[in-house]
């Protein structure tokens, strides 16, 4: 945080205006401040808007000139120089400065104006943007113990013999230099009008950079909303094509698993039948060996007894026997 300081050098006088009441001569009021860190007019007297204490301290500065004013209307019914107590009159005026004013002076600029304002007059200064690249958040670090100056304490004492500089600068001046004086006021006048012009400028600027930057707000916004709905239907559709994919996908592996079970059915039935088969071989080798075998033992037996008749035939028992063999295959 940068804490931030100013100074101010004020110039009060009083503009006659003719032979009228001088109650309704203009009071001419000028502060001149110089800021550290460096700049114009500080911004936190701008950008904050004017503090009610400023406002309690111009009450304070008339109350303080209309003593000063009976105290010289006392010094003149006392019987001194009339000229003398109108240039005492006029240098105890320029004299004041913001130490004798017991602070009244700060900001009093804007005060003036807010007293404006409040009266009812159409003059206003509103708060403008600077077009430097510093941020408010900046002017405020740069002046924040403004704060700290901005209401002046009651009950201070207050030495009238210290010089100040508004008090060594109007004493200065020559008042009898009207011309002058004139130039000078034409010059404020002049500068006065700058001001204003710029602060209209500025005004203008900062309020059609506003409605820009509503527009623009609402473009932004607009094109957002849009944005938004393209990204919403494409993240649809591509959530919708991704469904697609995975429920072929879970069709295409339920056809494979279903295939590979009726191959997997296939190829047991296939299985089975060529076991049988094969079981069905074997018998088969085994009952035609057994077929074979029988044949072979047929024929010896058929052999042997061949032999057997041949032999029995031949005696006389042996025609016995085959008689009743024969005998004994008809009973």
């Amino acid at each position: 945080m940068v804490r931030g300081f100013y100074e101010s050098i004020e110039m009060i006088r009083e503009i006659p205006m003719g032979d009228g009441d001088a109650e309704t001569n203009p009071v001419e009021w000028i502060m001149v401040t110089r800021s550290d860190p460096g700049g114009g007019i500080p911004r936190f007297m701008v950008e904050r808007n004017v503090p009610s204490s400023i406002v309690q301290d111009a009450v304070k500065f008339l109350d303080w000139a209309c003593a000063k004013d009976d105290d010289i209307e006392a010094e003149v019914t006392a019987g001194k120089d009339d000229s003398a107590d109108t240039t005492k009159a006029h240098d105890t005026e320029l004299a004041f400065s913001p130490t004798q004013a017991n602070g009244m002076g700060a900001g009093v600029g804007t005060s003036i104006v807010d007293m404006t304002g409040e009266t009812g007059s159409h003059y206003s200064l509103r708060p403008a943007r600077s077009n430097s690249s510093s941020s408010t958040s900046s002017s405020a670090e740069s002046f924040a113990s403004a704060e700290q100056f901005t209401t002046a304490r009651d009950g201070l004492l207050i030495d009238r013999e210290i010089p100040t500089p508004s008090t060594s600068s109007q004493q200065s001046l020559p008042l009898a230099e009207d011309s002058h004086h004139n130039k000078e006021l034409q010059k404020i006048e002049g500068k006065k009008e700058q001001l204003k012009a710029k602060v209209e400028e500025a005004r203008e600027k900062h309020e059609s950079g506003l409605q820009v930057e509503s527009q623009k707000t609402d473009k932004e916004m607009q094109k957002a909303n849009e944005k938004h709905e393209r990204e919403k239907k494409k993240q649809q559709e591509k959530y919708e094509k991704e469904m697609r994919k995975l429920e072929e996908r879970r069709e295409k592996e339920t056809r494979k698993l279903l295939l590979r079970q009726q191959k997997e059915a296939d190829k047991n039935q296939l299985a089975k039948a060529q076991r049988e088969r094969d079981e069905y071989k074997q018998r088969l080798a085994i009952l035609e060996q057994e077929n074979k075998l029988l044949k072979v033992q047929i024929g010896d037996l058929q052999h042997e007894n061949t032999a057997l008749v041949s032999r029995l035939g031949k005696t006389e028992e042996g025609i016995k026997i085959l008689r009743a063999i024969k005998e004994g295959d008809k009973v």
